[in-house]
């Protein structure tokens, strides 16, 4: 219909077409795809809830306007119409702020998504049996769609007179207009409702976060002191046996004490790092050449038939960062080229610029494109594991994890040995 008819139309059917019986609006509501309307409009937040100031102003414009005794803001839900906003109604209505669809007009602008313009409603042959003209004492409607975001027909912005009424062309426009104003107030408030919900649930997830990481770090404190016993029961033996004349005598057995006492020193440099929470990566000014040779003396014949060389220049490399976290790294790139390696590794450290660069280099199998070493620093990506080489996925990470958090960056790429390079830099100490 076009909003100056009389009588109007529902769809394609004329409202007042007696030979072809028109279906009760609750059942035509019924038919909708209720589901997504109906959680727009709760959406809205609207339903039960007091009038507001900015919709009360609109009817109060509308009725105006037009020379209505009455005018709504109606949202029409699947037994109800409800309204948000109201000007001129009888009571009890006008405190109860709501109907029964029984007696609605609205409704049927929720059913046919088009405006409803009636001049007397006790002649009209769907409409003159409705409730709504003998207890709110509808005569002459016109009601204009309420519109969400995504399409859907929340309700109805109407006026409404007690006797008679053609309604104007210029009328019927202000309507829509108004009709307009009210579904962009009603779209505002339903995204601040959306942030707002989405802001709480962002809080309760970082509760729960901070949570988790307290839990977290509690755990990890409680581990660090019941090992803490041991490994100075094992420090205090280590310290003594290289004192003893067995190990001067016996150079490998003295060279296994040295690297036993080496690593139990880290594992304790690592507890305190639990204790003192310095898990922030920063530090102190770490020796890179002495942390690296220390750390590839420790894999040195671990692996028969793979040679571990290390290439540092005996100047001083100083990065500022935690001994145990360089260690960490160290330990789990040349962990990792081990486990590919044929027959030869090579760890090189030197300075470029502004920045300490140390890459460690295998003469394995390698990765088959970039697009591999860049996954290669994802959490749990493994590869070659049809081969029984890889390892957890993990180690890879979490180089990546502490040399980011220093500040510096990892990269890994084919290396010239014929196999994988991975590495990183971290910022030169001044």
């Amino acid at each position: 219909m076009t909003l100056g008819s009389i009588g109007g139309s529902i769809g394609e059917r004329s409202i007042g077409d007696n030979d072809k019986p028109w279906p009760s609006a609750a059942a035509m509501l019924a038919g909708l795809p209720a589901s997504s309307r109906l959680a727009s409009l709760e959406e809205t937040g609207l339903l039960d809830t007091p009038s507001l100031e900015s919709l009360d102003r609109v009817v109060r414009i509308g009725s105006a306007a037009v020379h209505a005794c009455v005018s709504l803001v109606s949202l029409v839900d699947d037994h109800r119409q409800f309204f948000t906003s109201q000007l001129g109604l009888p009571e009890p209505w006008a405190s109860a702020r709501e109907t029964p669809l029984s007696h609605s007009f609205c409704q049927y602008v929720v059913v046919s998504e088009i405006p409803l313009v009636v001049s007397d409603a006790r002649v009209h042959p769907v409409l003159k049996d409705n409730l709504a003209i003998r207890d709110l004492h509808v005569v002459a409607y016109a009601g204009m769609p309420i519109r969400a975001a995504s399409g859907e027909v929340l309700g109805s912005f109407c006026a409404i007179d007690d006797k008679p009424k053609i309604w104007s062309e210029r009328e019927l426009m202000i309507l829509q207009d108004l009709a307009s104003i009210v579904s962009a107030e009603i779209e505002l408030r339903r995204r601040a409702r959306r942030a707002e919900r989405s802001e709480a649930e962002l809080a309760a997830t970082n509760a729960r976060l901070e949570n988790e990481q307290e839990a977290s770090w509690a755990l990890s404190r409680r581990i660090g002191h019941d090992l803490r016993a041991p490994l100075s029961v094992i420090r205090l033996g280590v310290s003594s046996l290289l004192t003893h004349e067995a190990a001067r005598t016996l150079p490998e057995l003295e060279r296994l004490l040295v690297m036993l006492d080496r690593n139990a020193r880290h594992a304790a440099s690592l507890l305190a790092a639990i204790d003192a929470s310095e898990q922030k990566g920063a530090g102190e000014r770490v020796e890179v050449s002495t942390v690296l040779r220390d750390t590839c003396a420790d894999f040195s014949g671990q692996n028969a038939g793979v040679s571990l060389t290390v290439d540092c220049p005996e100047s001083e490399l100083i990065v500022e960062a935690s001994p145990s976290d360089m260690r960490r790294c160290i330990e789990n790139l040349v962990s990792n080229a081990q486990r590919f390696a044929w027959k030869r590794i090579v760890v090189r450290a030197k300075r470029h610029g502004n920045v300490v660069a140390i890459a460690v280099e295998d003469d394995g199998p390698g990765l088959p494109d970039d697009a591999a070493y860049e996954r290669a620093w994802e959490t749990s990506r493994r590869f070659h594991v049809n081969e029984g080489k890889s390892g957890s996925g993990l180690g890879l990470s979490i180089v990546r994890e502490i040399v980011e958090r220093c500040g510096g960056r990892v990269e890994a790429k084919s290396s010239p040995l014929g196999g994988a390079c991975f590495g990183f830099s971290l910022p030169a100490a001044c």
